[in-house]
């Protein structure tokens, strides 16, 4: 298994490429490449590297995590993946880039085409990622969990020695009681030797979160 990650637009958010190195088969998560420079180095890499994408698969519907899905569908002939329900409760991309003042910001934008929820698996090549639904900092933000190889993508949920912001309010969905729970409940129960690869910053451990996170 290799993993690859890309910082993206303006809020430094981290889009992963994960594959099979036999097969090739591969996925993306969270594509938040918001200019075409940023869009071009990811396809590229996957050009260069001759990888096969399976899924193109989102944690949740805030838009520094969506904004380039519509280039990932339109070059890989894909649905996008995630919770429906997140993106239906958040404002659409367009409303958070004029609530965020990203007036310039370009959205090129595909809506979620297929649902995942809590304990759904998504395979590619000898792989299997399990969904982990974890409310707070949205409604319904899904970590991907590689339980075989010891790694979770947890999105916006859980960071190096933080979690997602619980502050955006209501129409986001936030809710720190929910997100900690959260956290608490599903995270902190996985092997402590999985690496966690976050949203924003830094690789991290389930094990290093559980000493040292004072969020949780």
């Amino acid at each position: 298994m290799k993993v690859v990650q890309f910082t993206f637009n303006l809020f430094h958010e981290q889009c992963y490429v994960v594959w099979d190195e036999e097969t090739l088969d591969a996925v993306v998560i969270d594509p938040g490449c918001g200019i075409e420079i940023e869009w071009n180095s990811l396809k590229l890499f996957v050009e260069r590297e001759e990888l096969h994408i399976c899924h193109i698969l989102v944690t949740h519907s805030h838009v520094d995590h969506v904004m380039g899905t519509a280039w990932c569908t339109k070059a890989w002939h894909l649905p996008v993946e995630g919770s429906q329900d997140d993106e239906l409760l958040l404002p659409t991309p367009q409303e958070q880039v004029f609530l965020f003042n990203l007036e310039h910001q370009e959205v090129h934008h595909s809506p979620i085409a297929l649902n995942l929820k809590e304990g759904d698996v998504i395979t590619f090549g000898q792989h299997r990622i399990e969904v982990i639904d974890v409310p707070g900092h949205s409604p319904h933000g899904l970590c991907f969990y590689l339980p075989e190889e010891r790694m979770l993508f947890s999105g916006d949920v859980l960071f190096m020695c933080s979690i997602g912001r619980t502050d955006f309010g209501e129409s986001f969905g936030c809710s720190y009681r929910a997100l900690t729970k959260g956290i608490a409940q599903k995270l902190f129960n996985l092997p402590g030797d999985v690496a966690v690869y976050p949203g924003h910053g830094p690789q991290t451990s389930i094990e290093y979160e559980l000493k040292y996170n004072p969020y949780v």
